[in-house]
């Protein structure tokens, strides 16, 4: 994780997702699918990112800045990356905030699967982010079994603001790409 300040030319700080990660006793296994994003209304960074392929250690880590300042630190948080106890773990995470929350989309794969042949289905988790700013207990919501006639959607990805994040209603635009013969896409 590199933070640079475009303004002052300079190195906030370097850190890898390994020390990054040393606070957190579920982080221990390989960390990889980063994804940052800057909340303009709270004015702090979110920093999310996977640890572990096997559902038995699939975790999901997420950072909430303490401040504007990335350096001031984070709170740390790891959410269970098999939340459905269904033996799979998660991958391939897009992140969005609304004015409240935070969402984070996933894909789930069975144990020893490759190139997307092990899908299971994708999910969605919705954690308030005033909860992840102010170091408190994320309580999650999760949305899964998301099918458009009988098929799983695969990659849903929420639907950004422009300048700022958007009110509920919330959107997710997604599609099924492991189909031969799809031509949708979903919203």
């Amino acid at each position: 994780i590199y933070a640079y300040d475009i303004e002052g030319d300079s190195l906030i700080f370097a850190i890898s997702l390994g020390n990054f990660s040393l606070p957190i006793r579920e982080a221990r296994q390989s960390k990889y699918d980063p994804r940052v994003l800057f909340d303009p209304e709270a004015n702090r960074f979110i920093i999310v990112y996977l640890n572990g392929t096997v559902h038995r250690v699939s975790k999901i880590i997420v950072a909430f800045s303490k401040s504007s300042n990335p350096a001031e630190g984070f709170n740390l948080y790891a959410l269970e990356g098999n939340p459905l106890d269904n033996d799979t773990w998660s991958d391939y995470p897009h992140i969005m905030v609304s004015n409240e929350d935070l969402f984070i989309t996933m894909n789930t794969f069975l144990d020893d699967s490759s190139n997307n042949s092990g899908y299971v289905e994708s999910t969605i988790r919705q954690v308030s982010k005033n909860a992840g700013y102010d170091s408190l207990a994320l309580i999650e919501q999760y949305y899964y079994d998301i099918k458009v006639a009988g098929k799983n959607l695969f990659n849903s990805t929420g639907v950004k603001g422009g300048s700022a994040p958007y009110s509920p209603p919330i959107y997710f635009a997604s599609n099924r790409a492991l189909s031969l013969t799809n031509d949708s896409l979903f919203l």
